[in-house]
């Protein structure tokens, strides 16, 4: 014949329904609360330790465990940026100017420009038109060939972010290597 345990007795001195104290409804941004409840349900119980009381206290350190294993109440992180296409100049027409000149338009052939792409000539930025995703078109003032030298032209793809509800991903912005440009 097998003994049948003691059902633990509801006290209202407890301040909550039998109810309460069985169940443990978990809701976002609650775990702490919810593990407390548990671990109080389990010391209030008192007296010997029954099988109900070791099962909740066994579920309880399951359920710790898979909290902290998952990162607890941390945030997803946003991803890092995609390696952006990089551009790559063949090109430049004309590639040289006389220094003192007007201003004139610069066509930059190569491959993988962006509809947004923009020609930088000595590190500044210019009125750049995109033409197709191997030719560019940018305004070069007057002011940008008033001293004689050589100067570097890049093109740069800017970098895009990414849309999502972490906003994470996206693209880098890629810039291409130098070519040289001469004002005589």
């Amino acid at each position: 014949m097998s003994k049948l345990l003691p059902t633990p007795r509801f006290r209202p001195s407890m301040g909550m329904s039998p109810t309460a104290r069985q169940t443990f409804p978990l809701q976002e941004n609650d775990t702490g609360v919810t593990l407390r409840r548990a671990f109080y349900g389990i010391i209030l119980e008192g007296g010997t330790p029954g099988w109900r009381m070791v099962m909740k206290t066994i579920c309880v350190l399951l359920f710790t465990l898979l909290w902290l294993g998952c990162g607890g109440y941390s945030s997803p992180k946003a991803a890092a940026p995609q390696p952006g296409v990089m551009p790559a100049i063949a090109e430049l027409s004309p590639d040289n100017a006389s220094s003192g000149g007007p201003g004139f338009m610069l066509t930059v052939n190569g491959s993988n420009f962006n509809q947004d792409a923009v020609v930088k000539m000595n590190g500044t930025q210019q009125t750049t038109t995109f033409m197709t995703s191997n030719q560019l078109v940018a305004a070069i003032p007057a002011s940008a060939i008033a001293t004689p030298g050589t100067v570097p032209v890049t093109v740069t793809n800017p970098g895009h972010a990414a849309g999502g509800i972490y906003g994470s991903g996206g693209t880098a912005a890629a810039t291409s290597t130098p070519m040289n440009f001469t004002i005589n």
